[in-house]
């Protein structure tokens, strides 16, 4: 009897494992702002192995991370305009293939590091259409879709250069002139990044007059 369950035992079928190439974590990369993201990339490392690349796959904001390798996974996500996330998992084995984990990766938005100073919407150059020196040379801003009076614009260290409307984004008039000179007027449109306006530079001639009035 004994040799009967003895024999028995030794003819337990083999299990019959595929060849299904299981990656080991899979990570389903998004943005907390919603924004479709662009130039997703992963990094992991295994028991604190060497770091390894991950790949994509399908699309561009899902990513696999190693394949048919069990341990503690370490795996880090990047993408542009966003800080790096980074998501710790462990990976175990059955007798086949490893059982894939599955990451959920919400990135967060780059918070810009924007300086306290006040840029100036428009820069002005001034110049004589006769090529002399300008006297008493001005520049004033103001609201074209607004019934207001122009503001003078600063000085900007430099002769006949102005500094006009700081941090104001849209269309701005600007108004010039200079002793003997005709004043003469232009439209601008500004826009501005995360932290301040991008200044747009104006050069202006001024018609000089043909004789004194």
């Amino acid at each position: 009897m004994f040799f009967v369950l003895a024999l028995a035992a030794c003819t337990t079928e083999p299990i019959g494992c595929t060849d299904l190439y299981a990656y080991s974590v899979t990570a389903t990369v998004t943005s907390t702002s919603g924004e479709a993201l662009s130039g997703v990339a992963g990094t992991y490392t295994v028991d604190g192995g060497a770091e390894q690349a991950c790949e994509p796959w399908v699309s561009g904001d899902v990513l696999v991370c190693g394949g048919e390798t069990a341990g503690h996974f370490v795996v880090t996500v990047t993408a542009e305009g966003h800080e790096p996330a980074t998501q710790e998992v462990d990976v175990e084995a059955d007798e086949c293939h490893v059982i894939g984990e599955a990451l959920e990766v919400a990135l967060e938005p780059t918070v810009p590091d924007c300086t306290t100073e006040e840029v100036p919407s428009v820069e002005v150059r001034l110049s004589s259409d006769g090529g002399g020196p300008l006297t008493n040379a001005w520049a004033g801003w103001g609201d074209p879709a607004a019934d207001m009076e122009p503001v003078l614009c600063d000085p900007a260290g430099e002769e006949n250069v102005f500094h006009c409307a700081y941090e104001r984004e849209g269309d701005i008039e600007i108004v010039a002139g200079a002793d003997n000179h005709a004043t003469e007027f232009a439209v601008v449109t500004v826009t501005a990044d995360e932290c301040h306006v991008i200044t747009e530079t104006v050069a202006i001639e001024l018609s000089e007059y043909d004789c004194l009035q």
